[in-house]
């Protein structure tokens, strides 16, 4: 999310906003006789959902909504006690299963990440440490990360995963702070990028002060050991890094979820963390279908689910390379940008797939910044190939005809995004090796690791 500093900020947000709505691509509202197969349907025309953050369509999946009925008649529509006198047992069953699935760490379940951040950020930060936001952190965690500021805390921003920004901040942080809490994102929800994680390890052990708390809120679920999130997959267990992530993308429903490195983090927030303590706890009807999808992710299901969803991505992935459009994202995810530059290109173009039934997610100021406007699509396990197709070719088919009515061309947008000219090379993510016949690419980051022969 980009930094919001001023209170004029409010009246730009406001301003944007109430412009996309009134074009009509944002703000919608989908009719109430939906039908639950993955299309949506407004004001009776049915959509491609190229906008859906549940990845690998979990949510429709019977097994998850079986779960929710069952406990529902089992124990009614919520547990009304806050956990800090009575914790139900089938929330803790679910504890214990998401444990299972993060290596038996120690784990607890929120109503949502939000509440997650507010929850830990204020707990486990103290007056003697320090903070540094990523420019692209989620807003939930900015926002926790403000009620830091009544400790007085020191809360610092840098540009978005630049690595000698951030060695300065600790260096500078570091003389007068005992720790320096890095926040960030493990796939980041607008540009769908990554979080560089070999740079961050070797800062983590270059700088005793430095921590890391990521938020994988959009890498769980599609990628990983039992669906548990690129971040768990990349990063190896390490006492300075605080793991957070969400089971409202691809994990199916909704809620938190933080995975503590020990035991005594887990404490100190279990026995007062926030909201976890006056707010009430997730619902029997969610519990029963969390459960169902930590047993899916817990067996080799998740396996079938993540490989075909990898099809998805990587045949997406082909079709775009054969075009010229202006993409940012990491093409390991399943989320995809599409760089426009300024609001109004972005209104048109999202006002054009509309128009051809495809949704898809307006990524704008105050998500990215106010020239930085961009198409954020995504694609899901259950969409079929020749949709795909067909939204790529769209996409293709407008995307000049909109920089021409809005007078810009291609090498603008590369310009804003400072990326180069689009070539008609199949695209690689930063994590992919890049194999020839003879030789093998290898990325490091210190002379120590290269073999000397």
């Amino acid at each position: 999310m980009a930094k919001i500093n001023h209170n004029n900020s409010l009246d730009t947000i406001d301003t944007l906003l109430t412009d996309a709505k009134q074009q009509g691509v944002i703000h919608l509202v989908s009719d109430v006789n939906q039908t639950v197969d993955g299309k949506i349907l407004i004001s009776k025309k049915e959509f491609l959902n190229f906008g859906t953050c549940g990845y690998l369509g979990l949510e429709l999946d019977q097994r998850l909504k079986d779960g929710a009925i069952d406990f529902t008649q089992k124990y009614g529509t919520q547990h009304n006690i806050s956990r800090g006198y009575l914790s139900s047992g089938i929330h803790v069953q679910l504890e214990e299963y998401l444990s299972q699935m993060f290596d038996n760490r120690h784990v607890l379940t929120f109503s949502s990440v939000s509440s997650a951040h507010i929850s830990v950020i204020p707990t486990l930060i103290t007056h003697e440490d320090a903070v540094i936001l990523d420019q692209q952190v989620h807003m939930s965690v900015q926002t926790a990360a403000q009620l830091l500021r009544q400790k007085g805390v020191s809360i610092e921003m840098i540009r978005h995963s630049n690595m000698e920004m951030l060695e300065q901040q600790v260096i500078q942080l570091s003389q007068k702070h005992k720790k320096i809490w890095y926040l960030i994102d493990g796939v980041y929800s607008m540009y769908g990028d990554l979080a560089p994680v070999n740079d961050l390890l070797y800062l983590l052990d270059k700088y005793e002060a430095l921590h890391l708390y990521i938020d994988d809120a959009h890498g769980m679920s599609w990628y990983g050991k039992n669906g548990t999130g690129y971040i768990n997959s990349k990063v190896p267990i390490h006492d300075k890094i605080i793991l957070m992530t969400t089971m409202s993308k691809g994990f199916g429903v909704t809620g938190g979820i933080a995975v503590f490195p020990n035991e005594e983090m887990y404490r100190k927030v279990r026995i007062f963390g926030g909201p976890l303590i006056f707010s009430l706890p997730l619902t029997p009807p969610v519990i029963g279908a969390a459960i169902a999808s930590a047993k899916i992710h817990l067996s080799d299901d998740i396996y079938i689910m993540q490989k075909e969803l990898r099809e998805n991505i990587d045949y997406c992935n082909q079709l775009i390379s054969k075009t010229n459009l202006t993409i940012i994202s990491d093409p390991l995810t399943p989320i995809f940008f599409v760089g426009m530059g300024q609001p109004k290109v972005g209104f048109n173009m999202v006002k054009r797939l509309l128009n051809d039934g495809f949704f898809v997610n307006l990524a704008m100021f105050p998500a990215v910044s106010i020239k930085s406007t961009g198409i954020r699509f995504s694609i899901s396990r259950q969409v079929q190939k020749n949709e795909i197709k067909d939204f790529v070719d769209a996409l293709a088919f407008h995307y000049p005809q909109v920089l021409a009515e809005e007078g810009k061309i291609i090498e603008d947008i590369n310009k804003v995004f400072k990326i180069k000219a689009a070539t008609n090379k199949i695209i690689e993510s930063k994590e992919q090796k890049i194999v020839s016949n003879d030789f093998e690419i290898q990325e490091e980051n210190t002379i120590e690791k290269i073999n000397k022969e």
